[in-house]
C-alpha cells in the first residue's frame, strides 16, 4: 500500500473521546474487520470523514459537551488543540 496505516488507531482514539457516537462505532467494527482481513481502510470519503475525525467535529456540540468536563474552551482552535495534545498523550 502506499500509506501508513493509522486508521484503527485514530478510530480507538475517537472512541477515547466519544465513545457514544454511532457513526464512531459503526465505523470502527468496520475497520477492525478490515484490517483482520489485511485490507487497507484508504482512501476515504470526506462526507464520512467529517462524521468519524474528532479533529474535523470540533463545532459538534457533543464534542463540546465532552471537552467542557474537562475545561472551557470557546473557540474550535482551541478545542482542536486541546484534541491534539490528548492524542500526543494517547
Amino acid at each position: 500500500c502506499c500509506a501508513h496505516e493509522y486508521t484503527l488507531s485514530n478510530m480507538k482514539f475517537a472512541l477515547s473521546i466519544l465513545p457514544h457516537d454511532l457513526s464512531i462505532n459503526d465505523y470502527y467494527r468496520k475497520v477492525k474487520e478490515l484490517r483482520a482481513k489485511n485490507q487497507i481502510t484508504l482512501p476515504v470519503i470526506l462526507k464520512n470523514e467529517r462524521q468519524i475525525n474528532v479533529f474535523l467535529r470540533t463545532e459538534d456540540i457533543d464534542l463540546i459537551n465532552v471537552i467542557n468536563e474537562e475545561t472551557l474552551l470557546q473557540q474550535p482552535e482551541e478545542r482542536f488543540a486541546w484534541l491534539r495534545s490528548k492524542k500526543d498523550r494517547f
